[in-house]
């Protein structure tokens, strides 16, 4: 469906392999800003070293966006301790295949905490699940025999 040299494609990511009872559409994430500071990666050594990975999971059921707990305490602590709301104008950023970047964009995302059940995977890695909050004006496209997505705005 997705033509093989389409240069704006997305690898996505099986997170059974991390301990998921299920198949999600789930791309790994670059990086994630809020109100234009660094949310991941961290400029924190403790929290770089500890968490190396960030899934994103699509989500078309959901209105806002979900965060592993980890990852909500974080930006909560340091939006507090600097006067300004957590989880605003955020811009989620993931490298498509020939190293291009396709950006998810919400002013205002209804945030919740998540706690990831999977065995082992808060421990190496955080979860975001974004839904439609973060899909307006764009079509996504799934070939889910090459396990790959399209994202192309209107």
């Amino acid at each position: 469906m997705i033509p093989h040299d389409e240069p704006e494609a997305i690898q996505l990511i099986d997170l059974r392999l991390y301990g998921a009872p299920v198949m999600y559409y789930t791309a790994k994430v670059d990086k994630i800003f809020s109100q234009n500071r660094t949310i991941f990666p961290s400029n924190d050594l403790k929290w770089r070293k500890e968490k190396r990975e960030l899934f994103l999971i699509f989500d078309t059921g959901t209105t806002g966006m979900a965060v592993s707990k980890d990852l909500f305490d974080e930006e909560l602590r340091i939006s507090s301790e600097n006067g300004f709301r957590p989880f605003r104008n955020v811009q989620i950023e993931i490298k498509t295949e020939r190293k291009g970047t396709m950006v998810l964009k919400s002013a205002r995302p209804l945030t919740t905490p998540l706690d990831v059940p999977w065995k082992g995977f808060n421990e190496g890695a955080d979860l975001i699940v974004a839904g439609l909050d973060f899909m307006q004006d764009a079509k996504m496209t799934i070939d889910i025999d090459t396990m790959r997505l399209l994202w192309e705005k209107d």
